[in-house]
């Protein structure tokens, strides 16, 4: 499976972020995203609208508050409304998460920039390892104080484990 190396945390100052992403990064997503999360009995799966299209996600890490690691597979999905139907009636919804994300591309590097309903604004960083973690592992380091982010309280879980503890 593909694997990132992520982090989540609050966004203190999103304004501030998001002039430090458009120094740095390109920008390569702006929209409405929509995550439908499914019960599994491990892992994530989650179906995930977009302007763009839709893709179903399944993944699996540690509810950790650090920098952690993630294993990933993604499907697109040509008819998103029979795939929710399909999981909703077979595995039942979970969580629907509802966000406008801004991503930008730094290297390999993907800045996430998050205003979730219900929750408020957020900051991500996932970079794919691909058999070189120590390489993830120092351009994470390099974020974080490009982001003057070194002090922040990464999130343990995902946004839909926010929302269903809220």
């Amino acid at each position: 499976m593909p694997e990132n190396l992520e982090i989540k945390l609050k966004a203190v100052n999103p304004g501030r972020l998001e002039r430090v992403a458009k120094t740095i990064g390109k920008p390569i997503f702006v929209g409405q995203q929509i995550d439908t999360y499914f019960h599994v009995p491990s892992g994530r799966l989650k179906l995930r609208e977009a302007s763009g299209g839709a893709e179903l996600i399944y993944y699996r890490r540690p509810n950790k508050a650090t920098a952690r690691r993630s294993e990933y597979l993604k499907l697109e999905v040509d008819q998103p409304k029979m795939v929710k139907s399909f999981f909703a009636g077979h595995l039942g919804i979970k969580q629907i998460v509802k966000k406008r994300r801004r991503v930008y591309l730094y290297r390999k590097a993907r800045i996430h920039l998050d205003e979730v309903v219900g929750l408020g604004s957020f900051f991500e960083i996932e970079i794919p390892i691909r058999g070189k973690m120590a390489q993830a592992q120092s351009l994470m380091r390099f974020l974080l104080r490009k982001f003057e982010l070194q002090t922040g309280r990464p999130i343990r879980g995902s946004y839909s484990d926010l929302l269903l503890s809220s």
